[in-house]
């Protein structure tokens, strides 16, 4: 969760050599994620913005919830 105080303290605990694919409802949280981990060094990570878009990129639904 990006609100929390502790955010980038356990992002930077996570394996830098792997992909990363980041969303939230909106976009923008993510959005905001993906600085913090570029700015930590994370080289593979894609940014595939709110729900809804998430849910078609990764080829799924939004299970028990509207998009």
């Amino acid at each position: 969760d990006i609100r929390e105080n502790d955010f980038k303290d356990k992002i930077a605990k996570m394996d830098k050599s792997k992909t990363y694919k980041v969303y939230c409802r909106s976009g923008n949280r993510s959005s905001q994620a993906i600085k913090i981990m570029k700015d930590l060094d994370f080289k593979n990570i894609e940014n595939i913005g709110g729900l809804e878009k998430a849910a078609k990129t990764l080829n799924t639904t939004c299970v028990g919830n509207p998009c």
